[in-house]
């Protein structure tokens, strides 16, 4: 199942849209925690957060901590079970703009959805359209003006250059025999 975070690319940076963190699966205890699974590559970034939009209301994050595989959330203004009955099933999201900086080399998937993708002659591939998360590494989809689909695996002998700002990939294809 394809999600927010997965249609937004590079593009999207410039309006500064907001990005699907994750979902209200369900309430926790009865003082007003939320039960979220987060919807991220990298969801120990939520607890740097100072503000989240859950179905579009702005609530600012007092408390987060990871519990197996989700984080309990606890925000300003609900402070009872009764109210997070209510947001069971809302979309958390953030401000592009509001997630911490990538060191070198490493990109939020938003970041590159969109991008424009060569290879290393300077021959266009498509734009990358999915990014497929297997347990070895991830998998990048790109889509040719032609409709064709090229997949490339996100491993350095074959993505070369990664260039958000100027919307552009360069990579190595692989050749199969």
């Amino acid at each position: 199942m394809k999600t927010v975070r997965l249609l937004l690319s590079v593009n999207d940076m410039k309006s500064d849209v907001k990005v699907l963190i994750g979902r209200i699966v369900a309430p926790h205890g009865v003082r007003g925690d939320l039960r979220m699974f987060p919807d991220i590559d990298r969801p120990e970034v939520i607890r740097s957060l100072e503000y989240l939009w859950i179905g579009g209301e702005k609530y600012r994050l007092m408390s987060c901590r990871p519990h197996k595989n989700i984080y309990i959330l606890h925000v300003e203004g609900v402070e009872d079970r009764n109210q997070t009955e209510l947001m069971r099933g809302m979309e958390v999201e953030v401000p592009a703009s509001a997630l911490p900086k990538r060191t070198d080399g490493t990109y939020y998937y938003h970041e590159l959805l969109g991008l424009k993708v060569v290879t290393e002659e300077g021959e266009p591939v498509g734009i990358l359209k999915e990014i497929i998360e297997t347990k070895a590494n991830n998998v990048y989809s790109v889509i040719s003006e032609e409709g064709k689909e090229t997949l490339i695996p996100a491993i350095p002998p074959c993505i070369l250059h990664v260039d958000p700002a100027g919307g552009t990939m360069t990579v190595k294809l692989l050749e199969w025999e």
